[in-house]
């Protein structure tokens, strides 16, 4: 537990919740003004019951929250939600775009990726053990018929919940996703994280989800904020140098990319495999089935973001799409 005040003396309590066999630590929720929670967490009793305890520690009974500010639709951030909204009705504010992902249906959402995986050469198998493991599609039910019940209100860049906290939209991690500003800080999801990269993938909802991310950076940039409190993990004191070390980093992988289609035309798959992911797996066959939805994703986003500068282009064979470079 840590409590915090930013500008003007507004109260931010840090509760951290564990997140019970998503292969990720802990998530962070913040208590503002202990009234305001931003993010629900994760559908899960361990996590729910962890949260009851850390909001007790600080003197908050649950029923305390007047609102639940969401900043985007995965699972350890949303599928919560239906629980606190079952025991104490409060507001439960999303972005746009992310409610309209929700309408759609999350679980459509990431079966249309699949979708495309298969066009790009991914082995229907492994497509498979993708929809077995995937987090989103086990909580499927949560999010088709409880988190459809909820009365979301939906908001957008530049609006202000009570005056005092400014949505942002940051897409990019997800089509939707935005950050809430209180004064010079601000409370990023996971648009912007200390110590990795948030994952970039394909999605319908955006024509270039690179190009949105690195935009959600720059603006970052921009607004210059004296904090991030992100999603995952420490706060980020220095917010525009890790913002220009995230940018650098997509160059890199862009780079990457570009040099193996300098040799050789390759599938989305193929090269997926190929590119060194900072991760502790030696090989494509270690990767767990989440992880390996989340690397042809974000593969797949950066051979878009290429195709959009003239760089590289696709052609279909027998079926499968192929990608080369157009410097060859």
């Amino acid at each position: 537990m840590k409590c915090f005040y930013v500008y003007k003396m507004v109260k931010i309590d840090l509760v951290k919740i564990p997140l019970p066999g998503l292969g990720i630590d802990k998530v962070n929720l913040y208590v503002v003004e202990n009234k305001y929670l931003i993010d629900a967490g994760f559908y899960n009793i361990v996590s729910f019951h962890e949260l009851i305890r850390k909001l007790r520690s600080i003197n908050i009974r649950l029923c305390d929250i007047e609102a639940v500010l969401i900043t985007h639709f995965h699972v350890d951030h949303l599928s919560l939600a239906p629980v606190l909204k079952d025991f104490c009705e409060p507001d439960f504010y999303i972005g746009d775009i992310e409610l309209k992902l929700l309408r759609d249906g999350a679980d459509l959402f990431v079966k249309n990726i699949l979708e495309e995986f298969i066009r790009q050469g991914v082995p229907e198998t492994e497509i498979k053990r993708i929809v077995d493991s995937h987090p989103v599609m086990r909580l499927a039910e949560i999010y088709k018929r409880d988190i459809k019940e909820i009365s979301f209100k939906n908001v957008s860049d530049g609006d202000e919940i009570d005056n005092f906290i400014e949505v942002v939209s940051t897409p990019g991690h997800t089509p939707g996703s935005v950050s809430y500003k209180i004064e010079d800080f601000i409370f990023s999801g996971d648009s912007v994280l200390p110590t990795i990269t948030p994952s970039v993938i394909y999605n319908r909802y955006s024509e270039n989800p690179l190009k949105d991310h690195l935009n959600t950076l720059r603006k970052i940039i921009s607004i210059n904020p004296k904090a991030i409190y992100p999603g995952h993990g420490d706060v980020i004191n220095d917010p525009v140098s890790r913002a220009e070390e995230l940018i650098k980093f997509h160059k890199n992988r862009l780079e990457e990319i570009l040099k193996f289609l300098n040799r050789n035309d390759y599938s989305l798959y193929e090269i997926t495999k190929l590119i060194k992911w900072r991760v502790r797996y030696n090989i494509w066959e270690e990767f767990p089935y989440p992880e390996r939805f989340f690397a042809l994703g974000e593969a797949l986003a950066h051979l878009i973001y290429l195709r959009s500068e003239g760089l590289v282009d696709y052609y279909e064979k027998n079926g499968m799409i192929y990608w080369y470079s157009k410097a060859r």
